[in-house]
Parts: C-alpha cells; structure tokens; sequence
C-alpha cells in the first residue's frame, strides 16, 4: 500500500526514525466534538509501534490515541490549501526544531 506522494511506501519505509523525532506534546488534542470514528486496520513494524507507545507514555494517552493524532494532523497539513491557516501542532514542531538547531552544544 502506497501513499499519493513519491518514493514513500508504508509497507517498506522503516517509521522509527520519524516517530523518535516527535515531539512530546506538540501535537494537539482532538476536540471532544471531534465526532464518530471509523476503526481500520493497520500494519507497522513492531519497532514502531514501541516507539509510538514510549511516545503516548511520555503524553499520558493510549498509542492508538496518538497515531490519530499524528494522522489527523498530517492529513490536515497535506489537505491544507495556500490560504489555509498554519496547524498549530506544525508551528510548534518548527519552533521546537530551531530552538533545538539553535541551542548551544553542551
């Protein structure tokens, strides 16, 4: 299975090292409204999947809890025309990415 984009396969594209860069708390809550949900079945790596339930522990949610959110907010990036506004959870991961390219070495 195949994303849209280019060179990007879910089935053979190692997850890890783009999960490990989250960032704890970046990622936004999902509005209590936010609605029913569908559940679908989905295949990770079970190195993935540990690295998203060492990152739901650092946030004190379930892992499924944070892949939604991590999906939600990537589809509305992705989705997200010219004029759209900025997501917030993107802003906070730039600004947390300068700060850390910025901070001195210790």
């Amino acid at each position: 299975m195949s994303t849209s984009e280019p060179g990007f396969d879910l089935d053979n594209t190692d997850l890890v090292p783009y999960i490990q860069q989250a960032q704890p708390g970046l990622l936004p809550k999902p509005a209590p409204d936010a609605g029913p949900k569908v559940a679908i079945p989905v295949r990770l790596s079970p190195a993935t999947v540990d690295a998203l339930k060492q990152l739901a522990e650092q946030r004190g949610i379930g892992y499924t809890t944070l892949m939604a959110q991590i999906v939600d907010s990537s589809v509305a990036e992705m989705t997200a025309d010219d004029q759209a506004m900025v997501p917030l959870a993107e802003v906070r991961r730039a600004i947390a990415q300068l700060a850390h390219r910025n901070s001195p070495a210790a």
